[in-house]
């Protein structure tokens, strides 16, 4: 279990500020370096990109200056329009986070490129994961990313030559960089062609007529969303559980988010760590330590250290979209608990876990028809448990600004905010969650969805002084009961000068609804 939580990324909950740059490896003497590209293949632009790498996992070595700095540079377009792109941040497991914002990002664009002194593309690609801040509905806020000697970001994968060109077993649209592909899109068209002859006796004329008709074929839409939660009926004391849960097939619907970033929190409110991880790329079923998750399984897992959690009780909830008018039933999914322990360890007897399914946004339909005078009105709705929620979600900005410091230069800021009674929660979670800084040098954010307690931190060794913006986060909330500025109370717990002295700063929050 442990070894699982750390493969998906919940390193980055014991993410310390301090010490970041310890342990730097200067193997940069400018000779025998591979300059590899990084690029996404999305939708929809991004006001900010934020893309993760795990060097020591791909086995890399990335070449750095005499100072220690990672020799990369961003793309001279991104450059010309003015975006920021500070040092990267260095986590847990050798993982390496670059942050690119502050301006629009187009979906499909090559990012920044890297200088190695060893990369291996495949490996390094597998390790890779990008996290896009959406400027538009339809945005895929987790758009693959593209790894290659070619600043092309569509080079990892040509869609629709039938080759496996990047050579990792995945061809045309079964790669995960074709998955937003025109070449495998779901809307397709079908022409049909009619030829009627017609012959009149009187005149002795014929006539052809060639009739062409094109029909377009399109996904049916995926807007109804439903609340699903987990339960354990068993009486237990847990300190662990894992399960596996296979959705209906992916027509049907969906969970909402793809990989670690899917939408799901923990509702054990001790839970230590909370995992989930929604396989629905392509490759994502090779990754990871056996065993893997099913390709279109969503598997999750708590960690409650001593005293642990005791059932029955609510384990977990997520956000899910069905097609097409589909109502999902619990009896669609199937559950499979692959992992249960006690406080100390000791593995316990597998619990049943079930679940319940409540709509949340269904769409309801309703058609009026005109016949010989006489209206008739007939409602669709899509399944007796339909309900009609006031307001709808909507996604709004949460900026930090320092305003004051008795400093010139402040050096470190860290602060916590608790969103408890803001309805909503921020997009993304733990190190992923969808926050950028604008200063150069270090930023760390950690978002707890369990507890709604956000974490950022800020560090310069160059300094920066009042009143400038700290950082800006993706809140996603509902037009029923907007966020506001006292939905996010925070505490500075740290605050420190370039030298590392004591200081004393004031911090504000705005809140902006996002057109």
């Amino acid at each position: 279990m442990n070894t699982w939580f750390r493969k998906v990324g919940m390193g980055a909950l014991a993410l310390t500020l301090a010490g970041v740059l310890g342990g730097c490896n200067n193997g940069s003497d400018g000779g025998g370096l591979t300059r590899a590209f990084f690029g996404i293949n999305g939708t929809g632009s991004c006001t900010a990109v934020v893309v993760d790498i795990n060097l020591e996992e791909a086995g890399a070595v990335i070449a750095r200056d005499e100072m220690g700095d990672v020799q990369c540079e961003l793309n001279a377009d991104l450059d010309d329009d003015e975006c920021n792109f500070p040092e990267p941040v260095e986590l847990l497991n050798g993982d390496l986070r670059f942050t690119i914002s502050g301006c629009t990002i187009p979906a499909v664009h090559n990012l920044f490129s890297c200088l190695f002194e060893a990369v291996d593309l495949s490996e390094l690609q597998d390790t890779a994961s990008a996290q896009c801040t959406c400027t538009s509905q339809n945005c895929d806020g987790a758009p693959p990313v593209c790894i290659s000697y070619d600043p092309d970001p569509t080079s990892c994968e040509i869609c629709d030559n039938d080759i496996d060109d990047d050579g990792n077993g995945d061809i045309d649209c079964e790669d995960e960089n074709c998955e937003n592909s025109p070449a495998c899109g779901a809307t397709t068209s079908t022409t049909t062609t009619t030829n009627t002859t017609s012959t009149t006796n009187t005149t002795n004329t014929t006539s052809t007529t060639n009739t062409t008709s094109t029909t377009n074929t399109t996904m049916p839409p995926c807007d109804d969303e439903y609340r699903i939660v987990f339960k354990t009926d068993s009486t237990a004391t847990y300190g662990a559980l894992q399960w596996d849960t296979e959705p209906p097939s992916m027509g049907s619907g969906s969970f909402v988010g793809s990989g670690v970033n899917v939408d799901c929190s923990s509702l054990v409110e001790s839970a230590d760590f909370a995992v989930f991880n929604y396989c629905n790329t392509a490759g994502c079923d090779t990754e990871g330590n056996p065993p893997f998750v099913k390709f279109g399984d969503l598997r999750s897992g708590l960690i409650d250290l001593p005293p642990g959690f005791n059932g029955p009780t609510d384990l977990a909830e997520c956000r899910f979209l069905a097609c097409g008018g589909f109502v999902p039933k619990a009896s669609d999914f199937a559950i499979t608990v692959t992992d249960a322990a006690d406080p100390d360890g000791q593995v316990l007897p597998l619990p049943a876990i079930t679940m319940s399914i409540t709509p949340i946004n269904v769409v309801t339909t309703t058609t009026t028809s005109t016949t010989m005078g006489e209206v008739t009105t007939t409602t669709t709705e899509a399944g007796p448990t339909t309900t009609t929620v006031p307001g709808g979600p909507k996604n709004y900005s949460v900026l930090y600004k320092l305003e004051t410091s008795s400093a010139a230069l402040v050096g470190a800021l860290q602060w916590k905010t608790d969103y408890s009674s803001a309805t909503g929660g921020f997009q993304g979670s733990a190190g992923a969650v969808a926050c950028t800084s604008p200063i150069s040098g270090l930023f760390a954010p950690n978002d707890v969805d369990a507890t709604k307690m956000l974490t950022l931190g800020v560090i310069s060794f160059t300094g920066y002084s009042a009143p400038t913006n700290l950082a800006t986060c993706i809140f996603n909330g509902d037009t029923s009961d907007p966020p506001v500025t006292g939905d996010f109370p925070f505490v500075i717990e740290d605050q420190t000068d370039v030298d590392g002295a004591p200081i004393t700063a004031t911090i504000s929050v705005t809140v902006t609804e996002i057109p």
